[in-house]
């Protein structure tokens, strides 16, 4: 599944994070997109939250998110455009979600063909979750990804997760594309509260959510102690 963070990026809650130079990826396939249903609810159970919900704030959340799940939203930045996530993105998927570079991180299955990332990639339309494809504007070549997940309504709470083709790590492309959702996140949907998981070892990931202003909970998943998780509170 998807998720996590890495230049490659990726957290996965979701946020794929790094490895090596300039590489970085969070893992953002720790909920239902990478995590299993167990590591899932052992993780929510240990996530604090906070009960002073809004009922109009939370009901336009939900509003918001059904709208954007019905008729895709399609992002732009300086550099990028970060638009839906298509069939013909396969090989550029392929290379994702095969790199073992990307995957060191993660607790996923590698894509072993195109069938695999296909495969996947139909799984993502199937399901409640924002994702992107991350392409440059002078190209719509997919380079990386990112997206938004695990939507609690009732909390307005959300996960976010990317990863990077290495060739463009280094680059600020994640940044750019993170704070743009990030955007998306809070003034359009209306989200209070986001979380990221990657692993201890993921500098690059925990840093590009440092940048960001998320700061770790002090809390241990019981199924996997080398996740740690991030928030970040609007």
């Amino acid at each position: 599944h998807f998720i996590a963070t890495s230049h490659r990026l990726w957290a996965r809650p979701f946020i794929n994070c790094v490895s090596g130079l300039n590489k970085f990826f969070v893992p953002l396939c720790t909920s239902s997109w990478g995590r299993t249903q167990q590591q899932k609810t052992s993780l929510h159970r240990a996530l604090p939250v906070s009960s002073n919900g809004d009922k109009k704030l939370n009901e336009k959340v939900k509003k918001m998110l059904n709208k954007a799940l019905s008729t895709f939203p399609m992002l732009i930045t300086e550099r990028l455009t970060l638009r839906q996530l298509l069939e013909s993105d396969v090989e550029e998927i392929f290379l994702l979600r095969s790199d073992t570079t990307i995957n060191k991180f993660l607790d996923r299955k590698p894509s072993e063909t195109l069938e695999d990332a296909l495969n996947f990639i139909k799984n993502i339309k199937n399901n409640e979750l924002l994702y992107w494809a991350i392409t440059q504007k002078h190209n719509g070549k997919l380079i990386g990804t990112i997206c938004l997940f695990d939507f609690y309504d009732e909390l307005n709470k959300c996960e976010i997760g990317y990863e990077l083709l290495t060739d463009y790590q280094g680059q600020g492309i994640m940044s750019e594309a993170t704070q743009k959702i990030i955007e998306f996140a809070v003034h359009t949907l209306g989200l209070k509260t986001i979380d990221a998981i990657t692993h201890k070892d993921n500098q690059s990931s925990i840093k590009l959510l440092q940048k960001f202003k998320f700061w770790k909970l002090e809390i241990i998943n019981e199924t996997n102690p080398n996740l740690i998780v991030f928030r970040l509170l609007n």
